[in-house]
């Protein structure tokens, strides 16, 4: 589980196995993605809304190629990142029973184009690079 935090800082783990209220959150996230409400008309609003890449959620890169390999670990990195932001936006829920938002998640879709940007950033080389 851990694992899918690429990246992110260390402050979503509590200690000896205790899970923070994001932990739980995002574990909620990835097993509800199929089901989640998704709101339809156009809110405007990007956040809460689905993962934009299911296809990381589940498993492990079975790629033996460096470029697969980078590309699956920073779709993971964007997923996560796109869950904090609902988990921010929800107003950080303790319980399970606060995790859906009344307008429902936006649908991947219209956040696609969001989350293909934040893919271009982590691939672009570092300022120390230059």
């Amino acid at each position: 589980m851990h694992e899918n935090f690429v990246g992110l800082p260390g402050m979503f783990f509590k200690g000896r196995g205790e899970q923070s209220k994001f932990t739980r959150f995002y574990s909620w996230s990835i097993r509800a993605q199929s089901i989640l409400p998704v709101r339809t008309g156009g809110c405007g609003n990007l956040f809460p809304c689905q993962l934009p890449f299911p296809d990381v959620v589940e498993g492990k890169c079975r790629s033996r190629r460096l470029d697969k390999r980078m590309l699956w670990w920073n779709k993971q990195f964007v997923n996560s990142l796109f869950a904090y932001y609902n988990f921010l936006t929800l107003g950080c829920p303790a319980a399970a029973a606060d995790y859906e938002p009344q307008s429902g998640f936006a649908p991947r879709a219209e956040i696609l184009p969001s989350a293909l940007r934040c893919l271009l950033l982590r691939k672009m080389p570092s300022l120390e690079s230059c």
